[in-house]
């Protein structure tokens, strides 16, 4: 089954490095919040998160079974980490 690698943790704790250093994670697509935050300048966290995960979406439907890694603050019940469940049990995915 294909998978969706969560790093979590706040800004600057190191989710990036981990993601290059471990050669398993570093060679899959990955999704970073904190891109879409650069990309999108001054939005609110809400919309920052829809935008991502309409991102991760659309990637899933384009290439299926293939697995990705996702760094985001992934907080306990919180919206993006019920936007990556949702994801996960829309298209066949287990979240790690």
């Amino acid at each position: 089954m294909p998978a969706i690698y969560c790093i979590g943790g706040v800004s600057g704790s190191g989710k990036t490095f981990l993601r290059q250093q471990n050669h398993a994670l570093a060679r899959l697509p990955h999704f970073d919040i904190a891109n879409t935050y650069s990309q999108h300048g001054d939005i609110a966290r809400d919309k920052a998160t829809h935008i991502w995960l309409g991102e991760i979406e659309s990637y899933l439907r384009s290439w299926p079974g293939q697995s990705i890694v996702c760094e985001a603050f992934f907080a306990p019940g919180k919206h993006q980490r019920r936007g990556i469940d949702g994801l996960a049990r829309t298209y066949g995915y287990q979240v790690w």
